[in-house]
């Protein structure tokens, strides 16, 4: 838990001596190996592709991966949603001079990571409960020397669900776009 995303295996470092078991036919060997795993870190910065728009937020996809959001709250100031058009545009200047950029499907765009929530889902007496840890980049607001370093806050919740519901995803990636070169690649070409 809360490794991350398993993308391949890697190599063996320790193939154990196998046994067997009586009344089994099987061999039972401790293994040991390496894996390649995505696990952003909180206030990492990535690229991905916008793949959906609506009235909470923006849905980003890495191609492997597709559970990152980017929640209104967190998109750059002011920010706007369209209902017919379907997506986010963030209105940069002053009220008579002002520009609008669109955040448009498909389109490339650098988000900071603020959040990773992982999920276990297990089954208990009363039904099912997830058990989620999330790892938050808190940035800093302050211009204390003692407060260079960004902060990270670690916290644990347990949920019980109905059996109805839905089940949440293993890894969630909540991101940011509220700071400058953050957006859309091609707003800050030149």
């Amino acid at each position: 838990p809360d490794i991350g995303l398993v993308i391949a295996f890697f190599d063996f470092i320790e193939v154990g001596d196998p046994y067997i078991y009586p009344s089994e036919g099987s061999s039972h060997q401790q293994v040991t190996f390496r894996l390649i795993v995505f696990r952003p870190f909180p206030g990492e910065i990535l690229c991905g592709t916008v793949k959906d728009s609506n009235i909470d937020g923006i849905k980003v996809s890495l191609d492997f991966f597709e559970d990152i959001f980017i929640p209104q709250t967190l998109l750059n100031d002011p920010s706007s949603y369209d209902n017919d058009s379907k997506l986010w545009t963030w209105k940069y200047g002053l009220e008579d001079e002002c520009i609008d950029f669109t955040i448009f499907i498909g389109e490339e765009i650098r988000f900071r990571v603020r959040t990773i929530h992982f999920t276990n889902v297990t089954s208990t007496v009363k039904g099912i409960a997830a058990l989620t840890t999330s790892d938050t980049h808190v940035p800093i607001t302050s211009k204390s020397v003692n407060d260079s370093i960004p902060q990270r806050k670690r916290s644990t919740s347990i949920t019980d669900l109905p059996s109805e519901a839905k089940i949440p995803v293993p890894m969630k990636v909540i991101g940011s776009i509220k700071e400058d070169g953050l957006g859309l690649i091609s707003w800050w070409e030149e």
